[in-house]
C-alpha cells in the first residue's frame, strides 16, 4: 500500500538527479524516484519489481521502468539485494529525508534488512535475472536440499558463516581508491571519512567511470581541490563521484578549471589587448613626429 511522503524544495535543485534527468530523456528519473518513496516501508525498502512499481508509478507514460531503475541503481540513489530469492530495493537516503510518524512509527519494516547488495553488473538493465545469479539460486536450493536431507538422516549440518553487512564489504575493485582517499583525507581533515554502503556504491562507480588505474590518483588530488563546493561538502565522495571525468582531466593536465581562473585569465586578456592599442598609438604618433621633423 502506498503512502504519504514529504518532499523538499531542495529535491528540484539536486545537480545529480538533474544530470541525469537531463542526459537520459524520456526516462522520468526524478519523477520516478520521488514515486518510489511512497512504496517503500519505513526503513526505505520496497519490492524490486519494475513492471508491479509502473502500475503504481507514472502507469499512463510509455517509458521502462526497468531501465529507470537502473540508472538510480547505478547512481547509488537505490541498492538492489536479494533475501531468500526475493529482490528488493533500499534508498540509502530515505531515512535523512522522511519523518516517520503515527502507527507506522509503531511497526516494524514490512521488507527484510538487506545483508549482500546485488551490484548492478550482475543484473541487467530490465531487473531479470541473469544466468550468474540462476546458478546461484541453483546452489542455494541444492544447499537447503543438503541440508534437509542430512536432517532426515540425523546428521548435524553445520551453520554457514553470516555474511558481513555491506559497509564492512571490501573489494579488490574499490579498495585501492579508497586507501589513497582516506589516506589524503586523514592529512587534511586529521579524521577517518566515513565508510558505508552507499560510499562503496560511489566508489565502484568513479572506477567504472574513470579507470582502475587513475582513479586512486584522481581521488588523492580531489582532496587538495580548493573549489567552493568541494570544501563546504568536506571533499565528500559524492562531490568526487558528480565530477570524477573533470577532475580526472584537471589532474592529467595539472590544471583546475575554476570560474575565478577563467575570469582571471578574462581580465588578463582584456588588460593586454588595451595595452597593445595604446603601444600601437604610441609608436604611430612618434614615426609621425619623425616624418614631419
Amino acid at each position: 500500500m502506498a503512502r504519504i511522503r514529504t518532499i523538499k524544495p531542495d529535491f528540484f535543485r539536486h545537480e545529480g538527479l538533474q544530470d541525469l534527468e537531463r542526459d537520459n530523456p524520456g526516462s522520468y528519473v526524478m519523477l520516478a524516484f520521488a514515486g518510489l518513496w511512497t512504496l517503500c516501508d519505513k526503513a526505505g525498502r520496497f519490492e524490486w519489481k519494475p513492471r508491479t512499481i509502473k502500475l503504481d508509478v507514472l502507469p499512463f507514460l510509455d517509458f521502462d521502468m526497468g531501465k529507470t531503475l537502473a540508472l538510480l541503481e547505478r547512481f547509488t540513489y537505490v541498492r538492489r539485494y536479494e533475501v531468500d530469492g526475493k529482490t528488493y530495493g533500499v534508498i540509502p537516503s530515505f531515512e535523512e529525508h522522511q519523518r516517520i510518524s503515527g502507527k507506522e512509527a509503531q511497526e516494524p519494516p514490512k521488507y527484510p534488512e538487506p545483508v549482500e547488495f546485488i551490484t548492478p553488473d550482475e543484473e541487467g538493465s530490465s531487473g531479470e535475472a541473469t544466468g550468474k545469479q540462476l546458478r546461484s539460486q541453483e546452489g542455494k536450493g541444492r544447499e537447503e536440499e543438503r541440508e534437509r536431507e542430512g536432517k532426515r538422516n540425523g546428521l548435524a549440518t553445520p551453520a554457514a558463516p553470516p555474511r558481513p553487512l555491506p559497509a564492512e564489504r571490501v573489494t579488490s575493485k574499490t579498495e585501492p581508491i579508497w586507501r589513497a582517499y582516506s589516506d589524503a583525507y586523514r592529512q587534511a581533515y586529521g579524521a577517518d571519512p566515513v565508510r558505508n554502503a552507499k560510499v562503496n556504491g560511489q566508489l565502484a562507480n568513479i572506477v567504472d567511470r574513470i579507470g582502475a588505474e587513475d582513479a586512486p590518483a584522481v581521488a588523492a588530488w580531489f582532496v587538495q581541490h580548493r573549489k567552493r563546493w568541494y570544501v563546504e561538502k568536506g571533499h565528500s565522495v559524492e562531490c568526487l563521484q558528480k565530477d570524477c571525468e573533470q577532475l580526472r582531466t584537471e589532474w592529467a593536465t595539472g590544471r583546475r578549471s575554476t570560474s575565478t581562473a577563467a575570469i582571471q585569465a578574462d581580465r588578463t586578456q582584456t588588460t593586454a589587448d588595451v595595452f597593445g592599442e595604446l603601444y600601437a598609438e604610441a609608436v604611430a604618433a612618434q614615426e609621425k613626429t619623425h616624418a614631419t621633423g
